[in-house]
């Protein structure tokens, strides 16, 4: 299977996938130690710092094992749900701008 085919795969049936923070996600305020409200005031005053993170957790979208850094994305599930992600550098870049890692 080829890169592009294990993200299309693993992120079936979710729409509106991007990378960063998002304000309203409850994992992203859980990692900041605040509430949904007061995150989303956060973001919207760039008071927050979206780094990433090192993990041997699996990519959420590519499915690699690799440990390495993993960035915050979301999507919206089939009832437009926010599912929060933490994806590898490849697919920040491959989500961000297309860019297919060798």
């Amino acid at each position: 299977m080829t890169y592009e085919e294990r993200v299309k795969h693993n992120l079936e049936g979710l729409h509106a996938v991007s990378v960063g923070l998002c304000p309203g996600c409850e994992v992203c305020a859980d990692a900041h130690g605040v509430s949904v409200e007061e995150f989303a005031a956060l973001v919207e005053d760039c008071e927050v710092e979206d780094a990433p993170s090192f993990s041997w957790q699996w990519c959420d979208s590519c499915g690699s094992s690799l440990g390495g850094d993993r960035h915050a994305a979301h999507a919206l599930d089939e009832n437009d749900n926010i599912i929060h992600l933490d994806v590898c550098t490849a697919c920040l870049m491959y989500l961000s701008y297309g860019e297919i890692p060798e």
